[in-house]
């Protein structure tokens, strides 16, 4: 490791790699661009942090726009010392440092949804469009093989992208700079540039991931063959110039029901096919112990179901007027209803949320849902005013502004 040294003291040399880094983002960030960049302390990490900070400086844009997070997972020992040392590297810059507790047996994806529940909750915060994210070339190898290994399509494949609006935030802009540059590339311009950061001891382990397997134990030995590196950035260099489209959109969060995550199908249900199913449930990690037969019903489903839903690990798949509804919840959260202790007495009127036997306009209330085209997730949640079990009124105002579903 070098010599320490902060962000702020150190001078930027013009090398080909930085003139590279410059081209990648130069039409990315503006002078009002707010930026999220994600620090781990490695030595990725830090280059990609190193070279934003002078690319402000060099285009005069106001640094407070230039966020660095460091998000401690509490989960081996070195990691407070090593935040230390961060806090230390980013003195005098914009770093916002978050410690959460420790949680037994945590797997790699639960890592991974954590951190962008916080770049979530942060870009919120501060009101920012662009995140910058380390991922290097062997990263993208790592991945790419990774997902090979549990059957994937080409969406799987090319699973970490250059540029793409993510998912797990809102469809935010997520920038991987340094994605062509390989791991040796990026430890020699740390020493060229004098950038000091931290090793991740595990990481050498193979024992610890099948990521870590791939990488100390397969990898080496691909990349003896230059035939191997050639073949991967062509299949890269490819798919890249093609728009991949969003296969699913986030919705609105109910109030009244416990939903982590929420999104419905974006493109239509008859167009879905194996290889888009597979990645969208990888997208929502439910992907798992899933054989081809398994995903080949749940496909028919998604295309040819009326009504009704199925269950696939974490994931709830509802289909309702044409939709397809993507649900990490509890298996009966639909069936929630608010307090039924709001009821509002007056005289002979009562009003209310709908109940099972109520009827509006001789019709039941489900048929009166349908011919209004009132998702399923809504009707519960429409105030009404009733005599009994008949519906005198209800509010149309509500149910236009409603979001909950």
């Amino acid at each position: 490791m070098q010599k320490s040294r902060t962000i702020k003291t150190s001078k930027i040399k013009e090398t080909p790699l930085f003139k590279f880094f410059l081209q990648k983002i130069d039409r990315n960030v503006s002078s009002k661009s707010i930026v999220i960049v994600w620090v781990s302390g490695g030595v990725d990490s830090m280059v990609l942090s190193f070279f934003l900070y002078h690319f402000f400086l060099q285009k005069w844009y106001p640094l407070q726009n230039l966020i660095f997070v460091h998000l401690n997972h509490s989960v081996r020992k070195d990691s407070f010392d090593e935040a230390k040392k961060i806090q230390k590297w980013f003195s005098s810059c914009n770093l916002e440092y978050l410690i959460r507790e420790a949680v037994s047996k945590e797997k790699e994806n639960d890592l991974r949804n954590r951190r962008y529940e916080i770049f979530h909750y942060l870009m919120k915060k501060h009101k920012a469009k662009v995140i910058f994210l380390w991922h290097h070339f062997d990263d993208r190898v790592e991945t790419s093989l990774l997902n090979i290994k549990r059957g994937c399509g080409i969406d799987g494949f090319m699973w970490i992208k250059p540029k793409e609006k993510h998912h797990l935030l809102w469809w935010k802009l997520v920038i991987r700079p340094l994605l062509d540059i390989r791991k040796n590339d990026i430890i020699k311009e740390s020493k060229l540039q004098k950038i000091p950061y931290v090793q991740d001891q595990t990481n050498f382990d193979s024992d610890v991931s099948k990521r870590n397997y791939i990488r100390n134990q397969i990898l080496p030995k691909l990349y003896e063959d230059p035939n191997f590196e050639i073949m991967f950035r062509q299949r890269y260099q490819k798919y890249d110039s093609k728009p991949i489209q969003n296969s699913i959109s986030p919705i609105t969060k109910s109030k009244f029901r416990w939903v982590k995550s929420a999104y419905v199908l974006s493109i239509p249900r008859k167009e879905i096919n194996w290889d888009l199913l597979k990645g969208v449930l990888k997208k929502l990690n439910s992907s798992w112990w899933l054989t081809k037969k398994t995903i080949e019903d749940f496909l028919k489903f998604v295309q040819n179901a009326k009504k009704w839903r199925k269950q696939i690990n974490k994931t709830i798949i509802m289909i309702a007027h044409e939709k397809v509804y993507f649900f990490e919840a509890k298996s009966g959260f639909r069936e929630k209803t608010v307090d039924k202790s709001k009821k509002i007495n007056k005289e002979w009127l009562v009003e209310r949320y709908p109940q099972k036997n109520d009827k509006y306009k001789w019709k039941t209330r489900n048929k009166y849902c349908i011919t209004e085209k009132i998702p399923l997730f809504w009707r519960n949640f429409i105030p009404v005013i009733a005599q009994g079990s008949k519906i005198i009124s209800r509010d149309k105002k509500t149910r236009k502004s409603s979001t909950v579903y």
